[in-house]
Protein backbone atom coordinates (compact mmCIF):
# COMPACT_ATOMS: atom_id res chain seq x y z
CA UNK A 1 0.00 0.00 0.00
CA UNK A 2 1.37 3.55 -0.72
CA UNK A 3 2.89 5.69 2.24
CA UNK A 4 1.02 8.89 3.05
CA UNK A 5 3.09 11.49 2.88
CA UNK A 6 2.93 11.93 7.27
CA UNK A 7 3.66 8.38 7.26
CA UNK A 8 6.43 9.31 4.88
CA UNK A 9 8.10 12.05 7.19
CA UNK A 10 7.86 9.34 10.45
CA UNK A 11 9.63 6.96 8.70
CA UNK A 12 12.14 9.37 8.25
CA UNK A 13 12.62 11.11 11.64
CA UNK A 14 12.87 7.33 13.01
CA UNK A 15 15.54 6.75 9.59
CA UNK A 16 17.15 9.47 11.55
CA UNK A 17 17.18 8.72 14.59
CA UNK A 18 18.52 5.46 14.51
CA UNK A 19 21.36 6.16 11.75
CA UNK A 20 22.18 9.14 14.69
CA UNK A 21 21.86 6.32 17.78
CA UNK A 22 23.97 3.49 15.97
CA UNK A 23 26.77 6.30 14.26
CA UNK A 24 26.84 9.06 15.84
CA UNK A 25 28.20 8.61 19.78
CA UNK A 26 31.65 7.44 18.91
CA UNK A 27 31.87 10.45 15.73
CA UNK A 28 30.31 13.06 17.08
CA UNK A 29 31.94 15.56 19.64
CA UNK A 30 30.13 15.44 23.24
CA UNK A 31 28.76 19.05 22.28
CA UNK A 32 27.43 18.14 18.77
CA UNK A 33 26.22 14.72 20.10
CA UNK A 34 24.20 16.50 22.70
CA UNK A 35 22.80 19.42 20.55
CA UNK A 36 21.74 16.80 17.73
CA UNK A 37 20.27 14.35 20.18
CA UNK A 38 17.93 17.80 21.71
CA UNK A 39 17.20 18.57 18.55
CA UNK A 40 15.79 15.02 17.73
CA UNK A 41 13.85 15.19 20.92
CA UNK A 42 12.41 18.82 20.00
CA UNK A 43 11.47 17.61 15.96
CA UNK A 44 9.41 14.76 18.00
CA UNK A 45 7.65 16.57 19.60
CA UNK A 46 7.14 19.01 17.29
CA UNK A 47 5.77 16.49 14.67
CA UNK A 48 3.28 15.48 17.64
CA UNK A 49 2.25 19.05 17.90
CA UNK A 50 1.85 19.97 14.03
CA UNK A 51 -0.51 16.86 13.53
CA UNK A 52 -2.67 17.75 16.29
CA UNK A 53 -3.21 21.26 15.02
CA UNK A 54 -3.88 19.73 12.02
CA UNK A 55 -6.84 17.30 13.52
CA UNK A 56 -7.97 20.64 15.49
CA UNK A 57 -8.75 22.21 12.01
CA UNK A 58 -10.15 19.36 10.33
CA UNK A 59 -13.00 18.72 13.13
CA UNK A 60 -14.21 22.71 13.11
CA UNK A 61 -18.06 21.02 12.74
CA UNK A 62 -18.04 18.36 14.93
CA UNK A 63 -17.84 19.71 18.31
CA UNK A 64 -16.51 16.74 20.51
CA UNK A 65 -13.70 16.64 18.69
CA UNK A 66 -12.87 19.60 18.19
CA UNK A 67 -12.31 20.44 22.05
CA UNK A 68 -10.47 17.02 21.97
CA UNK A 69 -7.90 17.74 19.56
CA UNK A 70 -7.62 21.24 20.87
CA UNK A 71 -6.46 20.43 24.85
CA UNK A 72 -4.04 17.73 22.80
CA UNK A 73 -2.85 20.10 20.97
CA UNK A 74 -2.30 22.20 23.64
CA UNK A 75 -0.62 19.60 26.57
CA UNK A 76 1.66 18.79 23.65
CA UNK A 77 2.54 22.22 23.29
CA UNK A 78 2.97 23.03 26.73
CA UNK A 79 5.41 19.33 26.36
CA UNK A 80 6.83 20.57 23.52
CA UNK A 81 8.11 24.09 25.19
CA UNK A 82 9.39 21.92 27.93
CA UNK A 83 11.90 20.13 25.74
CA UNK A 84 12.38 23.47 24.17
CA UNK A 85 13.87 24.63 27.93
CA UNK A 86 15.75 21.30 28.62
CA UNK A 87 17.64 22.31 24.94
CA UNK A 88 18.04 25.92 26.14
CA UNK A 89 19.09 24.71 29.62
CA UNK A 90 21.95 22.02 28.63
CA UNK A 91 23.07 23.43 25.25
CA UNK A 92 23.19 26.87 26.41
CA UNK A 93 23.48 26.75 30.01
CA UNK A 94 25.50 24.00 29.98
CA UNK A 95 23.76 22.01 32.23
CA UNK A 96 23.52 18.25 31.44
CA UNK A 97 20.57 16.78 32.47
CA UNK A 98 18.69 19.72 33.85
CA UNK A 99 16.57 17.61 36.11
CA UNK A 100 14.31 18.63 37.98
CA UNK A 101 14.58 22.38 36.66
CA UNK A 102 11.92 25.21 35.38
CA UNK A 103 11.48 22.60 32.23
CA UNK A 104 9.45 20.62 34.57
CA UNK A 105 7.43 22.97 34.86
CA UNK A 106 5.84 22.74 31.47
CA UNK A 107 5.82 19.20 31.39
CA UNK A 108 3.64 18.59 34.84
CA UNK A 109 1.04 21.31 33.45
CA UNK A 110 0.72 19.06 30.25
CA UNK A 111 -1.01 16.53 32.19
CA UNK A 112 -4.33 18.02 32.87
CA UNK A 113 -4.71 18.99 29.73
CA UNK A 114 -4.11 16.13 28.19
CA UNK A 115 -6.39 13.78 30.79
CA UNK A 116 -9.07 16.46 29.99
CA UNK A 117 -8.50 16.00 26.32
CA UNK A 118 -8.98 12.41 26.93
CA UNK A 119 -11.85 12.27 29.42
CA UNK A 120 -13.96 15.10 27.71
CA UNK A 121 -14.13 13.13 24.39
CA UNK A 122 -15.84 10.03 26.35
CA UNK A 123 -18.00 12.11 28.66
CA UNK A 124 -19.79 13.63 24.90
CA UNK A 125 -20.35 10.86 23.54
CA UNK A 126 -23.17 8.46 23.95
CA UNK A 127 -22.58 6.86 27.30
CA UNK A 128 -24.74 3.15 27.14
CA UNK A 129 -25.23 1.77 30.31
CA UNK A 130 -23.10 -1.43 29.83
CA UNK A 131 -20.17 1.11 28.22
CA UNK A 132 -20.72 3.67 31.44
CA UNK A 133 -20.30 0.78 34.54
CA UNK A 134 -17.44 -0.52 32.50
CA UNK A 135 -15.95 2.75 32.29
CA UNK A 136 -16.37 3.25 36.24
CA UNK A 137 -15.30 -0.23 37.24
CA UNK A 138 -11.86 0.92 35.35
CA UNK A 139 -11.41 4.51 36.66
CA UNK A 140 -11.94 3.35 40.08
CA UNK A 141 -9.14 0.96 39.27
CA UNK A 142 -6.56 3.41 37.55
CA UNK A 143 -7.29 6.27 40.17
CA UNK A 144 -6.14 3.46 42.82
CA UNK A 145 -3.25 2.56 41.24
CA UNK A 146 -1.94 6.06 40.40
CA UNK A 147 -2.70 7.12 44.13
CA UNK A 148 -0.20 4.18 45.04
CA UNK A 149 2.34 5.16 42.64
CA UNK A 150 2.48 8.59 44.11
CA UNK A 151 2.51 7.37 47.76
CA UNK A 152 5.85 6.28 46.61
CA UNK A 153 6.60 9.77 45.87
CA UNK A 154 4.56 11.61 47.75
CA UNK A 155 7.18 11.46 51.04
CA UNK A 156 9.94 13.75 48.56
CA UNK A 157 7.23 16.40 47.54
CA UNK A 158 7.98 18.31 50.68
CA UNK A 159 12.01 17.78 50.37
CA UNK A 160 13.76 20.44 50.23
CA UNK A 161 16.64 18.07 48.41
CA UNK A 162 16.91 17.74 44.62
CA UNK A 163 16.98 14.33 44.84
CA UNK A 164 13.36 13.83 46.58
CA UNK A 165 11.63 16.26 44.44
CA UNK A 166 13.14 15.11 41.33
CA UNK A 167 12.10 11.13 42.47
CA UNK A 168 8.34 13.11 43.00
CA UNK A 169 8.53 14.67 39.59
CA UNK A 170 9.01 11.14 38.21
CA UNK A 171 6.14 9.56 40.17
CA UNK A 172 3.81 12.00 38.95
CA UNK A 173 5.28 11.69 35.45
CA UNK A 174 4.65 7.71 35.92
CA UNK A 175 0.93 8.23 37.23
CA UNK A 176 0.16 10.25 34.21
CA UNK A 177 1.24 8.79 31.76
CA UNK A 178 -0.31 5.57 33.29
CA UNK A 179 -3.65 7.04 33.35
CA UNK A 180 -3.36 8.63 30.02
CA UNK A 181 -2.43 4.91 28.82
CA UNK A 182 -5.77 3.58 30.70
CA UNK A 183 -8.36 5.64 29.57
CA UNK A 184 -7.06 5.60 26.04
CA UNK A 185 -6.97 1.62 25.84
CA UNK A 186 -10.02 1.82 27.73
CA UNK A 187 -11.74 3.87 25.40
CA UNK A 188 -10.42 1.44 22.64
CA UNK A 189 -11.36 -2.17 24.12
CA UNK A 190 -14.64 -0.68 24.90
CA UNK A 191 -15.59 0.91 21.59
CA UNK A 192 -13.82 -2.67 19.71
CA UNK A 193 -15.86 -4.43 22.12
CA UNK A 194 -19.39 -2.67 20.89
CA UNK A 195 -18.53 -2.93 17.55
CA UNK A 196 -18.06 -6.47 17.49
CA UNK A 197 -21.23 -6.98 19.34
CA UNK A 198 -23.34 -4.66 17.30
CA UNK A 199 -21.99 -5.31 13.87
CA UNK A 200 -20.85 -1.60 13.06
CA UNK A 201 -17.46 -0.47 11.65
CA UNK A 202 -14.58 -0.37 13.64
CA UNK A 203 -13.99 2.64 16.17
CA UNK A 204 -10.91 2.25 17.82
CA UNK A 205 -8.42 3.38 15.24
CA UNK A 206 -6.69 6.06 16.78
CA UNK A 207 -7.30 5.26 20.45
CA UNK A 208 -4.73 2.77 19.81
CA UNK A 209 -2.19 4.71 18.91
CA UNK A 210 -3.18 7.16 21.46
CA UNK A 211 -2.61 4.14 23.85
CA UNK A 212 0.37 2.71 22.80
CA UNK A 213 1.86 6.20 22.46
CA UNK A 214 1.24 6.68 26.54
CA UNK A 215 2.35 2.93 27.24
CA UNK A 216 5.67 4.01 25.67
CA UNK A 217 5.98 7.49 27.85
CA UNK A 218 4.89 5.50 30.86
CA UNK A 219 8.19 3.06 30.15
CA UNK A 220 10.25 5.76 29.09
CA UNK A 221 9.62 7.57 32.43
CA UNK A 222 10.26 4.71 34.68
CA UNK A 223 13.45 3.85 33.14
CA UNK A 224 14.12 7.37 32.93
CA UNK A 225 14.00 7.71 36.72
CA UNK A 226 16.25 4.51 37.28
CA UNK A 227 19.24 5.31 35.13
CA UNK A 228 18.97 9.23 36.66
CA UNK A 229 18.74 7.91 40.33
CA UNK A 230 21.77 6.01 39.29
CA UNK A 231 23.51 8.91 37.44
CA UNK A 232 23.72 7.05 34.12
CA UNK A 233 21.02 8.91 31.84
CA UNK A 234 22.42 11.37 29.21
CA UNK A 235 20.59 13.12 26.44
CA UNK A 236 20.55 10.88 22.90
CA UNK A 237 20.59 7.80 25.44
CA UNK A 238 19.28 4.18 24.14
CA UNK A 239 15.80 4.38 25.72
CA UNK A 240 15.58 7.97 24.40
CA UNK A 241 13.37 5.37 21.20
CA UNK A 242 10.36 5.01 23.71
CA UNK A 243 10.23 9.11 23.44
CA UNK A 244 10.63 9.24 19.87
CA UNK A 245 8.19 6.53 19.80
CA UNK A 246 5.49 8.16 21.98
CA UNK A 247 5.55 11.58 20.38
CA UNK A 248 5.43 9.92 16.90
CA UNK A 249 2.42 7.60 17.51
CA UNK A 250 0.56 10.60 19.07
CA UNK A 251 1.48 12.14 15.83
CA UNK A 252 0.19 9.35 13.76
CA UNK A 253 -2.82 8.99 15.59
CA UNK A 254 -3.71 12.88 14.76
CA UNK A 255 -3.06 11.89 11.26
CA UNK A 256 -5.34 9.00 10.48
CA UNK A 257 -8.43 10.67 12.23
CA UNK A 258 -7.19 13.52 10.19
CA UNK A 259 -8.07 11.51 6.80
CA UNK A 260 -11.29 9.45 8.53
CA UNK A 261 -12.46 12.72 8.74
CA UNK A 262 -11.47 13.53 5.43
CA UNK A 263 -12.00 10.86 3.13
CA UNK A 264 -13.83 7.36 4.42
CA UNK A 265 -12.28 5.47 6.86
CA UNK A 266 -13.24 2.37 9.22
CA UNK A 267 -12.10 5.24 11.76
CA UNK A 268 -15.89 5.98 12.15
CA UNK A 269 -16.23 8.45 15.95
CA UNK A 270 -20.10 7.02 17.55
CA UNK A 271 -22.91 9.31 17.39
CA UNK A 272 -23.11 12.32 19.47
CA UNK A 273 -25.62 13.16 22.73
CA UNK A 274 -28.11 15.20 21.75
CA UNK A 275 -28.65 17.88 23.10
Amino acid sequence: MKMRFEEKIGALLLAVAVFFHVFARGVLPNDAFFLAANILNVTFSFFAVYYTLAAFVVSQYDEASRHFWLFMHMGLLVWFLGDVAWLVQEIFLNLPVPFPSFSDIFWVLGYPLLIFALLHWFRNFVLGETRLSQFNVIAMVGAAMVASILVFGAPGLFSMSVGGLGNTLNSLYIAGDFLLFLIAISVALILAQEARQFGYKETRGYWMFLAFAFAALSIFDILFGFLVGRGSYYTGHAIDFLYYAGYLTLGMAAVYFRYSTTQSSIWVLPKQRKR
